[in-house]
């Protein structure tokens, strides 16, 4: 992706230097410090930051992976270069520990927990972690089939032993055979059946009713409504949660709760305030996994990249010849396999800001249809891995970075206003094409002077747009000139949910101040109507027409300190120092696809926002200078994002190993875009898993003459740094901070 997401301004608290962790309060960083292993009262001696990444090995780098079948893959060629032979010397590696198997708890638990606590706790969503991953979480009741979840009490575990080791398809099935006669498990409305006559009841009240007469029928019950803010909410237990934490600063909570280890990561003092996120916290990020023992429900929830972080470059290389290697190399595999599927169904959302007019109790779809010049829209894209149900995760995780974010830190009321969904193999390609297309109808649809809706978002992905067939661009343009929305507005509109910490009523851009766009008279007769469609379609079309598809590529940037370097600021210099240099050397690696720029460089989508961009951001200071040291022209972008999801994972797999050379490398990006690497062919997803595995880096210093493992066109692998000496695209990137 060309860009980031800055964080720094939300946590301004730093650990000591040796650690750096930023926190967004005082209170919080007091919890890490505790037991920081670099707190200066527990440590006996100096402990050095563990190296991640290297890109000199100190060892010859192994070539002798798998053997590829045949070069053909599709309509592209693909070319297995012969290798040499020469050894690698691996650490010793043992067998993957298997952790020891929970004991049944047989014991009575006299522990009394209400229902809200045994709602929170249980694990019927099939959550449950290790032991050994959950060392904060004792006393625990285990499944007595020994799948390795945990419960709160033996009641939990007993519960979830009857469907412990099915699909959830196969449970639904078997709750239907069970309990299909008993009406007490059977809706009487909808027929559907529930294994818990309480669930069934919960549902009965509200079947076959709308939101807004579930908010009717509970209007006079307080129970349902936020003391503080007044929101409504079908369950109480989520009213009870969300009210736990509304209208309360980052602060305020960090000692409201300070005391309370459930709301807090024991392993890296990140503060949660609810106990579910706290979980999923824990497994996805500090649980110690087998991969010979993983189910496939932790390998669908679990990043393969970013599990155990405490292990990241602590890993051993895994040697070739140790007996479980193929098998742990095909276990790893199906890993990214599954945790892929998550990202094969796409959604294009919308989303809308409504205006300081907007009172609460207002109906949102009256209130926009009334008041079109108070609503802000804005259209995006999300996939479907079950993070988050409204809008974009991202809009939440950092609001000022966001249109949508900052309007709620205006205190103003952001609304989701539905999703189009796609699926199967081209879901991506056509939700960007849709979101493309609702983008430039915004674009069009504000430069006529009239009391109109703003739309917010301000790129107007062209290369997108291309994906749509001329008559559907024509058509969008026409409905622009018309005055008439692309897009109905949905019946039923709900709340999106901010965490309320993040409010900040003080924020100078205002989401309504005057729009900045040229306007003119809207046509108004057919034959005017017609000229202008035609006329813009022309401009537009003519905009597309130089999105020549040669121009997608793939691209690889180093960054170097300038300190390091001793004046030289030439690329072929800065290189060369690096390949001969014999001292310790820190540097950072990203990998990109996307439009070069037309001086032949980086992606040109870098420099929209670069205060906020990945790479950019970090040459500000002025301390740094980045290299573009790779760049391949690619056939299409589903081939520039197919070359860039295999770096990514690669590096994302190798950044896990022990460190093995003297030069350091830090990956700027290793989010791989798992669209993009389900396409790639077997033999190719296997050459990156076994390159990762062993600890191969994505740039060779080795002989000019040395083969890549792998070769499509252009495209090598790895990245042989000498070979590319005599490289045009060997340039320096511009900063534009100068």
């Amino acid at each position: 992706m060309a860009g980031g997401e800055g964080k720094g301004s939300l946590r301004p608290y730093r650990c000591w230097a040796p650690c750096k962790s930023t926190f967004a309060s005082a209170a919080a960083l007091g919890v890490h410090q505790i037991k920081c292993r670099h707190n200066p009262a527990l440590r006996r001696t100096n402990i050095s930051t563990p190296l991640t990444r290297f890109l000199r090995p100190s060892v010859p780098v192994p070539q002798n992976l798998t053997p590829l079948p045949s070069p053909t893959a599709g309509n592209r060629v693909v070319t297995a270069c012969a290798t040499s032979t020469t050894p690698i010397t691996y650490q010793i590696l043992s067998p993957p520990p298997t952790p020891p198997s929970p004991e049944v708890n047989d014991g009575a638990d006299n522990t009394r927990i209400t229902g809200l606590k045994r709602k929170l706790n249980d694990d019927d969503d099939g959550t449950g972690l290790s032991d050994s991953s959950n060392h904060h979480l004792e006393g625990r009741s285990y499944c007595p089939k020994k799948c390795g979840k945990h419960f709160v009490d033996k009641c939990g575990a007993t519960r979830h032993a009857l469907y412990c080791g099915i699909t959830p398809e196969e449970k639904k099935d078997a709750v239907i055979k069970k309990f299909a006669g008993d009406p007490r498990h059977v809706c009487s409305k909808c027929g559907e059946v529930f294994a818990s006559t309480s669930m069934k009841s919960s549902h009965e009240d509200i079947c076959i009713l709308t939101a807004e007469e579930v908010k009717l029928k509970y209007k006079d019950d307080e129970s349902h409504f936020c003391q503080t803010c007044g929101d409504f909410f079908v369950q109480v237990i989520n009213r009870t949660t969300h009210q736990k934490s509304c209208g309360a600063t980052i602060d305020q909570l960090h000692i409201k709760f300070k005391d309370d280890p459930r709301h807090w990561c024991t392993d890296c003092g990140e503060f949660f305030i609810h106990y579910q996120s706290l979980r999923s916290h824990v497994e996805r990020y500090h649980s110690v996994l087998d991969i010979l023992t993983m189910t496939a429900n932790q390998m669908k929830r679990v990043h393969p990249l970013n599990h155990n972080k405490t292990a990241i470059g602590n890993e051993d290389c895994l040697d070739p010849s140790f007996p479980n290697y193929s098998e742990i190399i095909e276990k790893k595999l199906q890993w990214v396999e599954l945790f892929s599927q998550r990202e094969v169904a796409s959604y294009v959302y919308r989303a809308f800001v409504l205006g300081p007019l907007f009172r609460r109790g207002t109906d949102y779809r009256e209130f926009i249809l009334q008041h079109p010049e108070q609503t802000a829209r804005y259209s995006g894209m999300k996939s479907e891995d079950g993070r988050f149900s409204d809008i974009n995760n991202w809009h939440k995780q950092s609001p000022p970075l966001s249109a949508l974010g900052r309007g709620h830190m205006e205190g103003l009321e952001v609304v989701f206003g539905g999703d189009t969904l796609f699926e199967g193999p081209d879901a991506g390609k056509d939700a960007r094409a849709l979101e493309a297309l609702e983008i430039n109808f915004g674009y069009y649809y504000q430069q006529y002077s009239e009391t109109k809706m703003r739309f917010l978002n301000t790129r107007r992905e062209l290369s997108n747009l291309a994906f749509n067939p001329p008559t559907k661009i024509k058509d969008m343009i026409e409905h622009a000139v018309r005055g008439d929305d692309i897009v109905p507005l949905e019946a039923s509109l709900t709340k999106v949910e901010f965490s309320p910490v993040l409010c900040d009523n003080n924020v100078v851009t205002s989401t309504f101040s005057p729009l900045n766009i040229s306007t003119r008279p809207r046509p108004t007769t057919e034959a005017d109507i017609m000229t202008e469609v035609d006329t813009l379609f022309g401009q537009l079309m003519a905009e597309l027409r130089l999105l020549s598809p040669s121009s997608f590529n793939v691209y690889s940037v180093l960054l170097f300190k300038k300190a390091d370097l001793g004046g030289v600021s030439r690329p072929r210099e800065i290189l060369e120092k690096l390949l001969g240099s014999e001292e310790q050397t820190q540097l950072e690696a990203y990998h990109g696809k996307g439009v070069e720029a037309s001086d032949g460089g980086i992606n040109r989508a870098h420099y929209v926002n670069p205060d906020f961009d990945t790479i950019l951001k970090e040459l500000k200071s002025g301390e740094k200078i980045a290299l573009q040291v790779a760049r391949t022209r690619c056939t299409s972008r589903e081939d520039a994002e197919e070359k860039e999801a295999f770096l990514q994972y690669e590096t994302g797999v190798v950044n896990r190993k022990k460190p093995h050379g003297i030069v350091r490398i830090v990956p700027l990006n290793i989010r791989t875009e798992w669209a993009a690497w389900r396409r790639l062919p077997d033999h190719v997803k296997r050459i990156a898993q076994e390159s990762g595995e062993r600890g191969i880096m994505p740039f060779s210093f080795g002989s000019a003459t040395e083969d890549p493992l792998w070769k499509d066109g252009d495209f090598e692998f790895p990245i042989n740094l000498r070979r590319q000496l005599s490289k045009p695209e060997l340039k320096v990137v511009d900063s534009h901070f100068r």
